[in-house]
C-alpha cells in the first residue's frame, strides 16, 4: 500500500490512466460488484483514492476470497483489479494453472532459479515474464501469441511474418513416376508386391 500510494496519490494524478471508455468503466465496476456479491473481500491499495466516474478511474484493488464462479476469474480484466488466491504447496499452483484454460501470459515473481525452471517447464502459456509484467510483449525479438484457448500463432518479428503469411504448396508430378503402379488396373506384379507384406 505504501508503494502504490506513493506512485498514485489521488485521482488527480496524471501518472495513472483512465479506463478507456464508459462501457469499460461500467464493466469493471460490475465485475467488482459481482465478486463482492459472491463473497470476495476488497483491499483498496489507496485508501484516499475512490472511484471517480467523471475521470473513469478506479483505485488499484486486491480481491481475496475469490473463486472460479466469479467473473473476475473468468474474464479478461483490463483494469486495476487483482484477484489473489492463496496456496500451501507450489504443486497446487501448477495444478491450478494446468487445469484451466491456457493463459496468454504467465507471471512469476521469484529469484529462485529452480522454481523459475519448474514453472516454465511444468505449465503451458502463451508467454512467460519473470519478476515483471507484460514486458514479454514489448520485446521486438520475442514472438507474441497465445496457445490453446488464449490464441494460436505468433506476432512480432520473423515469427509474426510467418504467421501472417500463407505458404502455398505446389506439387508437380514427373512424366515418369513410380506412383503409376498405384493406379488400377492392378496386375500380377502389384499382386505379388502386396503379398510380400502380408506373409
Amino acid at each position: 500500500k505504501t508503494i502504490v500510494s506513493a506512485r498514485y496519490p489521488d485521482t488527480s494524478s496524471t501518472d495513472d490512466t483512465s479506463v478507456i471508455d464508459e462501457a469499460a468503466y461500467q464493466r469493471l465496476n460490475s465485475t467488482l460488484a459481482d465478486a463482492v456479491a459472491l463473497g470476495a473481500q476488497t483491499i483498496p491499495m489507496i485508501t484516499s483514492h475512490t472511484s471517480d466516474a467523471t475521470l473513469r478511474k478506479l483505485p488499484p484493488t486486491l480481491l481475496t476470497g475469490v473463486n472460479d464462479g466469479m467473473r473476475v476469474m473468468q474474464e479478461e480484466i483490463f483494469g486495476p483489479l487483482l484477484p489473489i488466491m492463496t496456496y500451501t504447496h507450489m504443486n497446487d499452483v501448477l495444478d491450478y494453472v494446468n487445469n484451466h484454460d491456457r493463459p496468454l501470459g504467465l507471471y512469476l515473481f521469484s529469484n529462485n532459479k529452480q522454481l523459475q525452471e519448474d514453472v516454465i517447464n511444468k505449465t503451458r502459456s502463451g508467454g512467460v515474464c519473470i519478476n515483471d509484467t507484460t514486458l514479454q510483449v514489448s520485446q521486438h525479438d520475442l514472438p507474441f501469441g497465445g496457445v490453446g484457448e488464449s490464441g494460436m500463432g505468433h506476432y512480432h518479428g520473423a515469427e509474426g511474418f510467418m504467421t501472417m503469411s500463407k505458404l502455398r504448396p505446389i506439387f508437380k508430378q514427373a512424366r515418369k513416376s513410380t506412383f503409376s503402379n498405384l493406379y488400377p488396373p492392378y496386375g500380377a506384379r502389384v499382386d505379388a508386391f502386396l503379398k510380400t507384406f502380408v506373409r
